[in-house]
């Protein structure tokens, strides 16, 4: 299960996950797993993995800065703070795990892994607005098929790519992507 730790000085411990100093996502029907984790300028605690809900899929938790699971975030879902990105089905390949969150300027959350699209290897990406709904301006390169807040792209025609990270631009707030692309090392920004 996925697992937030508080590994400050005492006092700050106390006051964290009701003094255990260790937070957890409710996962009712299987094992999520975390990877990657931004803060909020208001504390708050987003992170970003593995649920094994209906298969590998790529999923985003928002915890409040005392380590309650935010139920403001996605507050209609089976596990209000806690969005199960549909449509992504990540890769579960042990090299093949990272799952990277940043929290944009205007609030909204970004999460990028490597995921299967038709059982090739794509960066996928997706978008949330605050409130943990899809950003569904944001809808990739594909206009024939568009994302809805979130999409795989496929650089190379028929290899595959692995996400190693990626990050958000200060002056435009454009997402930069770093991976491989079939046999050598890439570099790719989107357009916001």
């Amino acid at each position: 299960c996925a697992l937030i730790a508080a590994l400050l000085v005492a006092p700050s411990w106390a006051s964290f996950a009701m003094g255990t100093g260790i937070a957890r996502v409710p996962n009712p029907t299987s094992t999520d797993q975390g990877y990657g984790i931004a803060l909020q300028r208001d504390g708050k605690i987003v992170v970003a993995g593995r649920c094994g809900e209906s298969g590998a899929k790529l999923c985003v938790a928002r915890l409040n800065a005392d380590g309650a699971m935010d139920a403001t975030f996605n507050a209609n879902g089976a596990v209000p703070g806690k969005r199960v990105i549909d449509g992504l089905s990540m890769h579960t390949s042990s090299f093949l795990r990272a799952v990277k969150v940043a929290i944009a300027a205007d609030g909204k959350i970004v999460v990028a892994t490597t995921c299967d699209v038709s059982n090739v290897d794509n960066f996928c990406l997706a978008r949330l607005n605050p409130d943990g709904s899809y950003d569904e301006a944001f809808d990739g390169p594909d206009v024939a098929n568009p994302g809805n807040g979130r999409f795989g792209l496929r650089i190379t025609t028929s290899l595959g790519e692995a996400l190693s990270d990626f990050a958000l631009q200060r002056i435009d707030g454009r997402i930069m992507l770093v991976g491989q692309c079939a046999n050598y090392a890439c570099v790719a920004r989107l357009k916001s």
